[in-house]
């Protein structure tokens, strides 16, 4: 007997995107009884909720005041009544094969956590920035076994997972790293499987880049600060000096992966200048975001 699939999606003033996030869920190739759809609208004032309500009556809704997808995904989590549950976003498109996909990968047994691909916008030059850096690892078309995190909008784990670990409600970007590092630290492996696809649809907006460059500034020092053995933590002790050299670092990790997916994201000889400029500005960006954690300055 097939296992049944709990898909939790935050969301947030987003009740177009949301839409056809459902929609892709609804002609999914696995078995539609066997999938529960769960939005959670994170106090949307753009009427998300009765839209849902009118348009999408299978779709199981929780309202709540805001308080960040973490929180959501968390109040989701906790009514799901499916052995399997698959996170995404709502500005995500899961491919049609996407949970058959995950109940394949996760029946096997020995597999608990799952991951997959993250492609982009190839012609959106903001959608190539954000593809590049932020989901750069997750563009390979390859196999990894023992990956350091799963982004939350493509994840997928048996339930038990979820009735051990939680998200910290308490983050707004970050908790990604800080769920799948707890998980690694008591000795769970995490898989990425490329042929799991959601496409990612950001905001094109180059000041929602930077305030997404800023945030995860802020909560990269925050989850530093709350759990010491993550990657760069012993940077962040330096202060200034030490965000200096990871915001460094991180620039040129963009500009890597930028030459490493030229192909993938179709990168004009002409936009390589523009891509450079926009990494390092983001990386300025970044690097006050950590500087404002660091310093307690809330904006």
């Amino acid at each position: 007997m097939k296992p049944k699939v709990s898909v939790i999606i935050p969301t947030y003033n987003e009740k177009e995107r949301v839409a056809k996030c459902i929609e892709s869920l609804l002609s999914q190739s696995y078995p539609q009884d066997k999938i529960e759809i769960i939005v959670v609208d994170d106090g949307s004032t753009d009427g998300t909720s009765d839209f849902i309500k009118k348009n999408f009556p299978k779709v199981k809704l929780i309202t709540k005041k805001n308080s960040g997808a973490y929180d959501s995904r968390n109040k989701g989590i906790a009514i799901a009544s499916g052995e399997i549950i698959a996170l995404t976003d709502s500005d995500c498109i899961p491919s049609p094969k996407w949970v058959e996909k995950f109940v394949n990968i996760l029946e096997k047994g020995e597999i608990k956590i799952v991951g997959g691909k993250i492609p982009h916008n190839k012609h959106a030059f903001i959608a190539k920035a954000i593809g590049i850096s932020d989901f750069g690892g997750f563009q390979e078309n390859y196999k990894k076994n023992n990956v350091t995190c799963i982004p939350t909008c493509n994840l997928a784990a048996k339930k038990e997972i979820f009735e051990k670990f939680q998200f910290d409600s308490s983050l707004r970007i970050g908790g990604d790293r800080l769920f799948s590092w707890n998980l690694i630290e008591r000795g769970y492996k995490l898989y990425y499987q490329p042929s799991v696809e959601v496409i990612h649809e950001p905001s094109l907006k180059f000041s929602s880049f930077l305030r997404r460059k800023y945030v995860y500034g802020k909560d990269f020092v925050l989850i530093r600060q709350m759990l010491d053995s993550l990657p760069w933590a012993k940077l962040i002790k330096l202060h200034i000096p030490g965000l200096i050299i990871i915001s460094g670092a991180r620039f040129l990790l963009d500009s890597y992966r930028m030459f490493k997916y030229w192909k993938i994201y179709e990168i004009k000889p002409y936009e390589v200048l523009p891509l450079v400029v926009i990494f390092f500005i983001g990386r300025l960006v970044f690097l006050w975001g950590c500087f404002s954690q660091i310093m307690g300055i809330d904006s």
